[in-house]
C-alpha cells in the first residue's frame, strides 16, 4: 500500500483550515483502511492529528480527504505534515 498526503492551507485571519488529501493503492483484497497523519513542530513533537477512513475495493486506489481547523497561532507552530498511521482490515468474505 502506498500513500501521500499532501495538506493545502487556507485562512479567515483567525483560524486557518488545512485540506488534507490522502491518496492510497492497494495490490490486495478490498477492506477498510484507516490512515492517522499528524502535523509536527520544528522538533519533532506533534500538535494536531487527523484520522481518515474509507473503504478501498481489492487491487485499486482511493482518495480520502478532509479538513481541519487550527488558530493562526497553532498553525504557524506546525512546520510539517506526516502519516503517522495506517491500518488496513479486509472485508469478510460472506460463506
Amino acid at each position: 500500500m502506498s500513500q501521500e498526503n499532501g495538506p493545502s492551507v487556507s485562512s479567515d485571519g483567525l483560524h486557518v483550515t488545512y485540506s488534507i488529501k490522502v491518496d492510497l493503492e492497494t495490490q490486495g483484497p478490498p477492506g477498510e483502511v484507516v490512515v492517522t497523519i499528524k502535523g509536527l513542530n520544528s522538533d519533532g513533537f506533534k500538535l494536531d492529528s487527523k484520522t481518515l477512513r474509507g473503504d478501498i475495493d481489492g487491487d485499486s486506489t482511493l482518495t480520502l480527504t478532509d479538513t481541519t481547523r487550527a488558530t493562526e497561532q497553532e498553525a504557524i507552530n506546525i512546520s510539517k505534515w506526516e502519516i503517522d498511521k495506517v491500518a488496513f482490515s479486509p472485508k469478510q468474505q460472506a460463506d
